[in-house]
Parts: structure tokens; sequence; C-alpha cells
């Protein structure tokens, strides 16, 4: 009898559950336009799309699909931007997804174009770029674990917070690390395009970054269309090349 009971334990539980992953693995996309994602429309689909979800700017997790940071029904303002596109997102989750089988894959947008280093200071009020990711990570974390950072800026610094963009970087990590709670959280970020003298400078300070679990990967080799973001398959590689690279 103990044992029929049993039985019928582990059918209901299989009816209800028919695809069980031990846990979702939940990351942050910060950064500028480039972490936004501009990229054309609709993308590669995804060979694991039933373990990729997004949690979005309006704040339901969905099936994960390119826009990633789509604006509609936006709660925080401070990060929207009104033009979306494909991202690295979506061949991120895609090619971790593949690395760890028994994972899903959650992806929580909190990048705004145009944005600078210094707007990305510490701060916990949520109409602040950081603040808002901080309690967008939060909410999304009641349906997984955070797993790490993937970065994507450094475009528009000046000349002076350039010279100090890889101290400054990594202090900033470090408030993001206590904030959620792990200080070991990996970043993985992209090294930007040195295509003007300033960039030239933030992309050498970005190669000298020694700041704990964070690692840079290359934006080497693939197009620029307008000089300042790539498209739809550079983005692609990119977040193949962040899963690569992302323990």
């Amino acid at each position: 009898m103990l044992l029929r009971i049993r039985e019928a334990a582990v059918i209901v539980a299989l009816l209800i559950s028919p695809q069980a992953y031990a846990e979702r693995a939940v990351f942050l996309l910060m950064g500028q336009s480039n972490a936004a994602g501009m990229g054309a429309l609709p993308g590669t689909p995804p060979t694991h799309a039933d373990r990729i979800f997004v949690y979005r700017n309006s704040g339901q997790w969905t099936p994960g699909a390119e826009p990633v940071d789509e604006p509609d029904g936006q709660v925080d303002a401070v990060s929207l931007d009104a033009k979306s596109g494909v991202g690295f997102g979506v061949a991120f989750a895609d090619a971790y997804a593949a690395k760890h089988p028994g994972l899903e894959v959650g992806l929580v947008p909190c990048a705004k174009g145009g944005s600078t280093l210094a707007r990305w200071a510490p701060h916990w009020s949520r109409q602040s770029l950081y603040g808002s990711c901080v309690a967008r990570a939060l909410e999304a974390a009641r349906e997984g674990r955070i797993a790490g950072v993937l970065w994507w800026q450094g475009e528009d610094e000046t000349s002076a917070s350039a010279a100090t963009y890889g101290r400054d970087f990594a202090a900033t990590m470090r408030a993001l690390r206590v904030d959620l709670g792990d200080v070991n959280l990996p970043v993985v970020y992209a090294r930007i395009r040195g295509a003007t003298s300033i960039t030239a400078v933030v992309r050498t300070q970005q190669e000298g970054i020694a700041d704990g679990p964070a690692i840079m990967v290359s934006t080497d080799g693939i197009e620029y269309p307008d000089g300042w973001h790539t498209d739809t398959e550079g983005y692609e590689t990119v977040g193949r090349r962040m899963a690569g690279a992302m323990p």
C-alpha cells in the first residue's frame, strides 16, 4: 500500500512538472545601448528556448525572446529606451543553457542607452540606474538565483572619466556584489571598440581591471555599421563569447 502511495506521488509530480529543472540562473544585463541591443530583429531562434526566460521591464517573467530590453509597459522610466532590437542576451542564454543542461536561464535587462559609468554609481533610489537594477534583480531572484552580471558600456565617457574607468568600474561592481549578497558574483564585461582617443583609453583601462571574478571578453572581429553599434550577428557573437567566459 505504501509503495502504491509513493508511486502515485511520483506520477502526480511528473504530471504537474514535466520538465523539473534544478534552478533558474539569473543574469543582469547592464550598460548602455550595446547592452540593450540595437540589432535587426528577429535574430537567431535559440535552441534551448524552453529554458530561457526574461524578466521584462514590465515586471513580468516571459519566455525568452528578442528584444529582451523592450519598452512595453516599462515600470522604471530611468532605463527606458524607446528603440529595442537584438542584443547579446538570448544568444548568451542559449549558449549558457547548452553548457548547463539542468538549468533554466533568466535575463534581467537594466541597460540605458548613452549612460556613462557615473550614471551607474551605487545608489539605492529606484530612480537611479543602479537602484533600479538592484531592485529588479532582487524581484527576479524570487524565482531564481542571481548568477552573474553581463556588462557592455564605456563609449560615452569623457577624457577625465576614461582615465579612471578601471578603478571606478571595479568600485561599482564591488558595491553591486555587496548589495546583491554575493561578494564572489562573477562579472563578464565586453571590451569596447577603441574608435576614438577617449574610447581607446577606456579600452586600455578595461584590459587592466583586476577585480576578483571580473572577466573581459573581446568585441574584436565584429562589424559596427554605424561606428558605435554592432549588428545582429555581432551581438550574438559577443553573447556566445560571454557564455563561454561565464563560470
